[in-house]
């Protein structure tokens, strides 16, 4: 797959994933992806970064820095090799929800 054609898969699904528009012509966009391609990155390893980071930062202040310019900057291969341990706030929340129904915990209770 040519590093064109993975850029532009790679902006379009974190446009989809965020709502945002990126452009996937940006200067600045394609010479930072084509320096992660060039040293062996590829297009699984760009969605990789974009899920972990939207499933961590979505719904929080640091969902602002969902973009290229933070995704696939300096710390890009930490993103990539990073676990994904942490759930979503909307996960806890359900669980959370969950253990409390499976317990009879109510709110109204005096």
């Amino acid at each position: 797959m040519s590093n064109n054609i993975i850029i532009y898969r790679t902006i379009n699904y974190l446009n989809s994933v965020t709502g945002k528009n990126y452009n996937q012509m940006s200067f600045a966009n394609n010479k930072v992806m084509c320096k992660l391609i060039e040293a062996g990155y590829d297009y699984q390893d760009f969605k990789r970064v974009i899920d972990l980071k939207w499933n961590q930062w979505k719904g929080t202040s640091y969902e602002q820095y969902v973009r290229p310019s933070t995704l696939f900057g300096n710390k890009f291969e930490n993103y990539v090799n990073e676990q994904s341990t942490s759930e979503s706030k909307l996960t806890k929340l359900n669980n959370s929800v969950q253990r409390a129904k499976s317990a009879n915990w109510r709110l109204d209770k005096k």
